[in-house]
């Protein structure tokens, strides 16, 4: 049985992760493909990508090439747009990449104040948890200090 950590939320999410490369960012979705099919056939279940690294699709395609369930693996994606404005189609997109909802989703940087707010947009987030779009999904933050948390913890 692999390790997990418990989230605040009460879910467990495997110890170790596996991040699916920035591949995308470079034009082809191939190289992300090919080793997600390899991590996932080596018994990865916890696979880390993002918006910004643009593999989200090939982290789908190598769930299906490699006859992996979904149910099998925890999925953890970042969004990357600090725009308050396009947040919930944002959203739609890294559902619509993965193809399902990811398992844990995170703000990738804390927000610049002329975009929104982290606390705007930590509360956009939370709504569409409580609208069913992100139901289920964990919510979290990557890339910030202990001084960028302080605008979440407000909400």
């Amino acid at each position: 049985m692999s390790r997990t950590i418990k989230l605040s939320d009460g879910k467990s999410i495997p110890a170790i992760g596996w991040g699916n490369g920035t591949g995308g960012l470079f034009g082809t979705h191939d190289p992300a493909i090919t080793s997600g099919v390899q991590a996932l056939k080596s018994g990865i279940s916890h696979i880390d990508t993002a918006e910004v690294y643009k593999t989200e699709q090939a982290t789908y395609e190598a769930l299906k090439q490699a006859g992996v369930k979904r149910a099998d693996v925890w999925i953890t994606t970042k969004n990357l747009s600090p725009d308050i404005e396009v947040v919930k189609s944002n959203v739609q997109e890294r559902i619509k990449l993965l193809g399902s909802k990811p398992d844990l989703l995170l703000i990738h940087f804390p927000t610049v104040p002329q975009q929104g707010t982290t606390s705007q947009f930590w509360t956009i987030l939370e709504d569409l948890v409580y609208d069913g779009t992100l139901e289920g999904v964990s919510l979290g933050v990557s890339n910030f200090r202990p001084q960028d948390l302080e605008d979440v913890l407000k909400v």
